[in-house]
């Protein structure tokens, strides 16, 4: 079991930067190692944030 929390905003240039825009969201999700030769992982996280939530399935990893 993973977790995981992130943050950030967009801005025409970093002065216009400001921390209490930024938009935040957290989750967690599950691995399974579907072949340990290759290293390839199957992988379903939830994350969620003030205005939705979103289910993730995949086969590799995010980073």
């Amino acid at each position: 079991m993973v977790g995981f929390l992130g943050f950030g905003d967009v801005a025409d240039n970093v002065g216009n930067f400001v921390l209490r825009d930024f938009k935040y969201s957290a989750g967690f999700g599950f691995r399974y190692l579907l072949n340990p030769q290759e290293k390839i992982n199957v992988r379903l996280d939830f994350g969620f944030c003030n205005e939705s939530f979103g289910v993730y399935i995949a086969v590799s990893e995010a980073f």
